[in-house]
């Protein structure tokens, strides 16, 4: 599986304040499950490459745990 600490910087989190998953195995159990159908989706339906899906599914995900604040 793709290794995101490479992808997103540590010292500056995608999301400034919140406990910001930095992998995929870091999601709890339902957000793992939304994350890794959207990432099939871009993958599949959006003809990217998984590394880059995988990243953008997380990001989106990370957004969505801040706005319900269950992160």
């Amino acid at each position: 599986m793709l290794d995101l600490t490479a992808i997103f910087d540590v010292d500056d989190p995608p999301l400034a304040g919140a406990r910001a998953a930095r992998s995929p195995t870091e999601l709890p159990v339902e957000w793992w499950l939304l994350w890794d159908e959207r990432a099939a989706i871009k993958e599949f339906h959006g003809d990217m490459h998984r590394e880059r899906a995988e990243a953008e599914a997380l990001t989106e995900i990370v957004q969505m745990m801040q706005e319900e604040k269950r992160y």
